[in-house]
């Protein structure tokens, strides 16, 4: 929780600044995940820049934690085209070419996700917006 934590507080003024609210949901139970602190920071930093950047503007950006180990970056913008979802993930690829960046923070999230055994992708549901969840496997 508190790696996630620390990414949020850092975040929230520049999500403020972009017109968003920011939430954290920290997990109901003490869930003990063995990370390289720096990466998975880079990793969530990555998916928290992407919803602020691509979240269309408004409305909430969450990063909830939940007792599997997983970690979500939601948004309220357009989302992701289904098509596009694995797209994405690939080096240099923008959504829209002419949007800021290099197109690398989301395979970089990726990368260090398998280097921790993890998995990223992107959930389909019936809501608005985007939703990005890291799995990390749970030590006991």
């Amino acid at each position: 929780d508190d790696l996630v934590r620390r990414v949020a507080a850092d975040f929230a003024p520049l999500a403020i600044e972009a017109g968003y609210d920011l939430a954290f949901e920290p997990s109901p139970d003490k869930t003990r995940v063995e990370v390289n602190v720096l990466q998975i920071e880079r990793a969530l930093a990555n998916l928290v820049r992407n919803a602020i950047e691509h979240g269309g503007g408004g409305g909430t950006i969450t990063i909830a934690i939940d007792r599997t180990g997983g970690i979500e970056v939601r948004d309220e913008g357009p989302g992701i085209p289904v098509e596009e979802r694995e797209n994405v993930f690939e080096p240099f690829y923008r959504l829209q070419p002419q949007s800021r960046g290099a197109g690398l923070g989301l395979n970089l999230a990726r990368q260090i996700a398998l280097l921790h055994e993890g998995t990223i992708r992107i959930l389909a549901g019936s809501w608005r917006g985007a939703r990005i969840r890291m799995e990390l496997p749970v030590r006991s």
